[in-house]
């Protein structure tokens, strides 16, 4: 069996990455912003996985990431960023069409669920295989018992995805909270089909 991995950014794929490689088991990495249903016309005999993690943490890690890499911003991102340099100011912003730009262009803050599970995503959801971000090494435990593989000793360490710290205020979380709402309700819907809720 080969899996065909497609990276949410911000769901520990690094670590997932990692897993497989030290594991060797055989995969095929694909990059960012690959959307389910496309893994799935391009792969049609193969089992895809793909990670999910909460929306609220999810674009707070995503945002946040990609303020820490300046080197790496275009121009339009250093406008972004020189009127919101923080994730608070950015969330107290929401709402306004420069603040929700972000959910457009913005590196990973873009590339949440609903760019990755869109269409007829449940016509391929019966050979995809689901890891949730905060059960990750979890995840791992399962997907590995299902290759009949041991996890790799070397990844057995506590996996370096956990969620990042609340950084902003009860109020600005209300209006990601908001904003996110279709993402938050998929999330919910897929929860039930992760690897520790549907086991080996």
């Amino acid at each position: 069996m080969r899996l065909v991995c497609i990276h949410v950014g911000k769901t520990g794929g690094v670590h997932v990455h990692r897993v497989l490689r030290d594991g060797r088991i055989d995969h095929t990495w694909l990059g960012h912003c690959t959307p389910l249903t496309q893994a799935a016309t391009d792969y049609q005999s193969d089992t895809l996985l793909i990670g999910i993690r909460e929306p609220v943490a999810h674009a707070l890690s995503a945002f946040d990431a990609r303020r820490r890499r300046p080197g790496n911003w275009d121009q339009r991102e250093a406008g972004f960023f020189k009127r919101f340099p923080d994730p608070q100011t950015w969330c107290e912003s929401l709402g306004t069409p420069e603040a929700d730009s972000a959910f457009e262009f913005l590196g990973h803050v873009s590339g949440g669920l609903p760019h990755y599970f869109h269409g007829d995503f449940p016509s391929v959801l019966s050979r995809t295989w689901i890891y949730d971000t905060n059960t990750l090494t979890r995840c791992m435990d399962v997907l590995c018992a299902r290759l009949e593989t041991a996890v790799p000793d070397e990844n057995r360490r506590k996996h370096n995805a956990a969620p990042i710290a609340m950084t902003v205020s009860r109020d600005a979380r209300e209006r990601l909270v908001r904003h996110l709402g279709d993402a938050i309700e998929l999330y919910r819907e897929l929860q039930p089909l992760t690897l520790t809720r549907r086991g080996v």
